[in-house]
């Protein structure tokens, strides 16, 4: 019998632009296989929800206010992964520095593509 993988819980804190809804339906997809579990707007919030809750990890924007190494750090701390979105490589080196798991590059801004990106580093690191 072939083993039964769950789907990582995550939160996300993608601040609101205009197509966060539309990535959040895509990580919501069966073939992605993410559970969603809640969408904060804001690191304050993130940093909340995690203190009081149990998931996997969180999908941030690299560039959301907050983003920075103590918030990755305080994270890390309650056993909560980051994987960061961000427009290019450079954002990507720069949220590794702070010390963020992963970096998934979002250009071209194709939401299913970002989705199933961010699905399959999910999966590595649960």
């Amino acid at each position: 019998m072939a083993e039964q993988t769950r789907s990582p819980a995550v939160a996300t804190a993608l601040g609101a632009p205009f197509w966060e809804a539309e990535l959040v339906a895509a990580m919501r997809h069966p073939s992605v296989g993410l559970e969603v579990t809640r969408r904060c707007y804001e690191m304050v919030d993130l940093l909340a929800y995690c203190s009081v809750t149990r998931i996997d990890g969180v999908i941030v924007a690299g560039g959301l206010n907050g983003v920075d190494a103590s918030a990755v750090a305080d994270l890390h701390a309650h056993g909560v992964w980051v994987i960061a979105v961000v427009e290019d490589e450079a954002a990507a080196v720069r949220v590794r520095q702070i010390g963020a798991d992963a970096a998934v590059i979002s250009a071209p801004r194709s939401c299913a593509a970002v989705a199933a990106r961010l699905g399959q580093q999910a999966r590595l690191l649960i």
